[in-house]
């Protein structure tokens, strides 16, 4: 666990952020995939945000509105640049209760800062976070800012922690070079494989449309759009990973782009019958696209 868990996941969960060790993280969908079928859930997303992280939505295949998001790492980096390396990730873990383990309290500090950083969290509100670590998580995040990064924290207060983040996520900006190799490759790959999808709701009802997106917007998707008819620019966010929901699309249009990108919505079917059906949908293109077996 990179945060959080320390008291088991009895609450309201929506995704646990967690560290493997490389060799597992390439397995990972795999690993996802067999756990899933021994739980009567399904695997339905895989959103690959950095050559060494990746982000699986999980549902349960009787109701999809329970579902949970597996946020994971080996290397923590962002747009090429490794921040935290694994090893230092996985150095001097800590045991939880309910099994497992955790990174330890210097290690999770230093990971909230860079990711609220990278993000652009508001200050005020990862501060009150970052406050709840001890002094000697702290000084750990003050000397690796200043080594890593030449960004000094002297204070934790308001003004001290702003200037650092907004420090931070400048240097994080840059984007990745056009010559590596593992970035292009998964850049080439969102463009051959978009985790969006097109919704063709023809007469669909506004009670469905409704429940469709509050169940796969929340996480299987980043964005929510919806258009009142086809146009060639919605073709974007497919790679967005957008749930574009629209009430018809051309024969010629649907014919040219691969049949795992449409949904045909089904008026007469009630919102749960068309929830569930929406997420086998994502669930056979995940098998497809991973090479999963049944």
């Amino acid at each position: 666990m990179l945060h959080g868990g320390h008291d088991g996941f009895e609450g309201d969960l929506s995704d646990v952020d967690f560290v493997i060790e490389p060799q597992g993280f390439a397995r990972l969908p795999e690993w996802i995939h067999r756990w899933c079928g021994q739980q009567g859930w399904q695997l339905c997303q895989v959103l690959r945000h950095e050559t060494t992280a990746a982000y699986y939505v999980c549902s349960s295949i009787s109701d999809p509105r329970q579902a949970v998001a597996l946020d994971a790492c080996s290397d923590y980096r962002r747009n090429e640049s490794v921040l935290l390396p694994v090893d230092e990730l996985l150095t001097g873990l800590v045991r939880l209760p309910t099994g497992g383990s955790r990174v330890s309290e210097e290690i999770e500090l230093c990971y909230r800062f860079v990711k609220a950083a990278a993000k652009g969290k508001n200050p005020a509100t990862a501060l009150d976070e970052f406050l709840r670590y001890s002094s000697v998580a702290q000084v750990a995040c003050e000397n690796r800012l200043q080594r890593d990064w030449k960004i000094a924290l002297k204070r934790w207060d308001d003004e001290a922690v702003t200037a650092a983040l907004s420090a931070l996520r400048a240097r994080l900006a840059k984007r990745p070079p056009l010559f590596n190799v593992r970035s292009l490759r998964r850049m080439v790959d969102r463009v051959l494989h978009p985790t969006g999808l097109i919704v063709v709701a023809p007469g669909l009802r506004e009670e469905q449309i409704a429940d469709l997106r509050e169940t796969f917007d929340r996480l299987h998707f980043r964005r929510f759009q919806r258009a009142t008819e086809w146009r060639p620019s919605l073709i974007k966010g497919l790679v967005t990973s957008t749930l574009i929901v629209v009430p018809g699309i051309g024969g010629f249009v649907s014919a040219l782009l691969p049949k795992d990108l449409l949904f045909y919505g089904e008026p007469s079917l009630e919102p749960a019958r068309l929830r569930r059906d929406l997420a086998h949908h994502l669930h056979m293109r995940c098998m497809r696209r991973e090479r999963l077996g049944a």
